[in-house]
């Protein structure tokens, strides 16, 4: 017999049948995540060792030990000048150690930083497998949209939860997952006409000339 239960949400436990006749404390338990074995009834002798949740929109099973917890507000930020100096130091490299995703959509035209990724947010759920074999192996990826404000944040936070699942904890780690402060807006009153740093920038069309 087996001595765990896996767990999915919006589906029938494997061991505990209809989750509609749990106890109240005990659906709430699978429902939030939490240590189920410690709020089951007395009477249950199934012993639960290590769940496994199927996270709504993903494809892949993550154990509740790897699931990436980092929310849009705690993602960590990078300035246009960082990002520059990166840019600069690593300019002469046929592999840098750096990507940059640029998710805009119609709104891409006019500039975008030297040696971006396009990968337009309407479209990222297509692209996502790609951007995950691409991006292996880069010590840092930055996500940016036109702002950074909604965009870009969601973006990195869809790839930083999809290479959780993907791939071992440790792969996972050593890879550090950004977001360009104040996003191309920002980034173009600064570097927009630095040809070393923006490629196919038209002043014209942004209106501040």
């Amino acid at each position: 017999m087996r001595r765990h239960s896996e767990m999915t949400f919006g589906c029938v436990s494997k061991d505990y049948g209809n989750r509609s006749s749990l106890q109240p404390h005990t659906q709430l338990a699978i429902q939030s995540g939490g240590s189920v074995l410690s709020r089951l009834p007395s009477s249950t002798s199934t012993v639960v060792k290590s769940p496994i949740y199927m996270l709504r929109g993903f494809s892949t099973p993550i154990p509740f030990a790897r699931l990436n917890m980092t929310t849009i507000t705690s993602l960590k930020r990078i300035s246009a000048k960082d990002l520059s100096q990166r840019i600069l130091a690593e300019r002469d490299s046929a592999e840098p150690t750096y990507a940059i995703i640029d998710v805009r959509d119609d709104d891409y035209l006019g500039g975008h930083i030297r040696g971006g990724i396009h990968a337009a947010s309407e479209q990222l759920d297509a692209l996502m497998p790609t951007l995950l074999r691409r991006l292996e192996g880069k010590r840092t990826v930055v996500f940016h949209c036109a702002l950074s404000q909604q965009r870009g944040p969601s973006a990195a936070l869809r790839y930083l939860r999809e290479r959780t699942a993907t791939s071992s904890s440790g792969e996972s780690s050593q890879q550090e997952v950004l977001v360009l402060d104040r996003g191309f807006e920002g980034w173009r009153q600064v570097y927009g006409e630095d040809e070393r740093l923006t490629e196919g920038y038209r002043k014209d069309l942004w209106g501040d000339h």
